[in-house]
């Protein structure tokens, strides 16, 4: 199973970023370099990631 997190990272400053990991059988198998401003464009990359890496989508995405 391949499960996606979009995690959200606020720092001390009121900024807030998205980032995205993506896991297998409770591995980390990657994490995405590009910090997001929103949700929606963390998730479009993890999923384009997986269709070229993994030629498939993940089997689930989890908002953190």
């Amino acid at each position: 199973m391949i499960e996606a997190y979009i995690e959200r990272w606020s720092s001390f400053q009121g900024a807030t970023a998205y980032r995205w990991s993506i896991w297998r059988d409770g591995h980390r198998m990657h994490m995405g370099g590009t910090a997001h401003g929103e949700a929606a464009g963390a998730e479009t990359e993890v999923r384009a990631f997986c269709e070229q890496s993994l030629g498939q989508q993940p089997d689930q995405i989890t908002h953190l």
